[in-house]
C-alpha cells in the first residue's frame, strides 16, 4: 500500500484536515488516493477462478514471505478472525498478535470494549498456550495517553473526529508489517453495473504509517479483493438482497467471528460520503468511563474552525476508490 493521501491542486497531504485547510471553499475539489496504479489498473470486471479460501491462504503465505516480522492487529471481529484462521490452518507463523483497548479513565470494562473483554482476550489466552513462539501484546490507551494527545496538535495528527481511534506506534525499519483487516466490499449498483466504492470515512484514515498491509485489499494480490467483491455482487444480483453490504460480507466472505457484538454496538452505516463525527463505541466510552478534564478538552477541540468553518461540518467523506465490477 502506498499510503493514504489527500490531494488538492497538485499538492499531496497525509493529513485530511490539512488538505481541507488548503482547499478553503473548494473542499470537494480534494481527491483521495490510497492504492498504487498496479491495483487500480487491475481488471475487476472479471471474477477470479480461484476460491476465496485459496486466495486467503495465498495472501497469508505472501505476507509471511515478504516480511521477517509480521504483526496482526486483532479485534475478534469477522475480518481479523478470518485472517487469523488463514494463518492457523496453514500453520504459518505470526510473530505478534496485538489487541488495542481504550479508556479515558483506565477503566477498560466499558461497553465499547465488550468484544475484547468478553471474547478476544480469553480466546488469545487459550491460543497462547499453543502458539508459544508468538508474542501477544495489549496496547492500553488510557488516561495518560489521552492526556498527551488531546491537545492543540490533535488535527495535525488525526484524520477524523472520533475520540476512539487508532494511535498505532510508528516503528522504524523495513523488516516488519502491521496487518489490518480491510477492506470489506461496499457494493453499489449504478444502472446495470456494479461497483465497489470505498470512502475515507472508514478505518482507512488511520493507515498512514509505513508497512501497512490491508489483508484483503492489496496490489500484491488484487484477486483476493476482486473475488470477495464478485461473490457479494453475484449474491446481491440474484437475490435482491438490500441489506447493508457489511452484513452480507460477514455471511459470505468472512468466518464466524471470535467475538459477538454487543447489541447496542451494531453498526448500520456503510461508510459513505456522510458520517457522524463519532462511533457507538466511542459514545459508550465517554458515557460509561468519563473523565471531565479529557472530555472538556475534546469538546473544545470539536469547536475548532478551519477557514472559519466548524470541523464538525467539514467532516466530509472523500472517495478512496471506485472499482467497476461489470454487469
Amino acid at each position: 500500500m502506498k499510503g493514504l493521501v489527500w490531494q488538492y491542486q497538485g499538492t499531496s497531504y497525509d493529513r485530511k484536515f490539512k488538505a481541507i485547510e488548503a482547499a478553503g471553499n473548494n473542499v470537494f475539489d480534494i481527491n483521495c488516493t490510497l492504492m498504487p496504479d498496479s491495483f487500480m489498473n487491475f481488471d475487476f470486471t472479471l471474477e477470479p477462478t480461484e476460491s476465496f479460501s485459496k486466495l486467503v491462504d495465498e495472501r497469508c503465505r505472501q505476507i509471511r514471505d515478504k516480511y521477517p516480522y509480521i504483526k496482526l492487529w486483532f479485534s475478534g471481529g469477522t475480518d481479523t478472525t478470518t485472517i487469523l484462521n488463514g494463518f492457523l490452518r496453514n500453520n504459518i507463523h505470526i510473530d505478534e498478535i496485538v489487541i488495542y483497548i481504550q479508556s479515558l479513565t483506565d477503566d477498560f470494562s466499558h461497553t465499547g470494549n465488550y468484544e475484547l473483554n468478553t471474547f478476544a482476550f480469553p480466546y488469545l489466552k487459550k491460543l497462547s498456550k499453543y502458539l508459544t513462539k508468538t508474542k501477544f501484546t495489549t496496547y492500553y490507551v488510557g488516561y495518560d495517553e489521552y492526556r498527551k494527545i488531546l491537545n492543540d496538535m490533535w488535527f495535525e495528527r488525526k484524520n477524523n473526529l472520533d475520540i476512539r481511534t487508532m494511535f498505532a506506534p510508528r516503528i522504524r525499519g523495513n523488516n516488519y508489517c502491521n496487518i489490518y483487516g480491510d477492506f470489506s466490499p461496499c457494493i453499489e449498483r449504478v444502472g446495470n453495473r456494479y461497483f465497489d466504492i470505498q470512502w475515507d470515512t472508514t478505518n482507512v484514515t488511520d493507515y498512514v504509517h509505513k508497512n501497512v498491509e490491508l489483508f484483503f485489499t492489496s496490489a500484491d494480490l488484487p484477486k483476493l479483493h476482486s473475488k470477495q467483491c464478485h461473490i457479494m455482487k453475484n449474491h446481491i444480483k440474484h437475490n435482491n438482497d438490500t441489506r447493508d453490504t457489511k452484513y452480507i460480507a460477514r455471511e459470505l466472505v468472512r468466518d464466524v467471528p471470535i467475538a459477538n457484538e454487543h447489541p447496542s454496538m451494531v453498526k448500520l452505516d456503510r461508510g459513505d460520503s456522510t458520517t457522524s463525527f463519532t462511533t457507538k463505541k466511542a459514545l459508550a466510552m465517554m458515557k460509561e468511563a468519563p473523565n471531565k478534564d479529557l472530555l472538556d478538552r475534546y469538546k473544545f477541540l470539536l469547536g475548532t474552525t478551519i477557514n472559519n468553518k466548524s470541523v464538525l461540518k467539514l467532516n466530509v467523506g472523500f472517495k478512496v476508490f471506485e472499482l467497476d465490477l461489470g454487469e
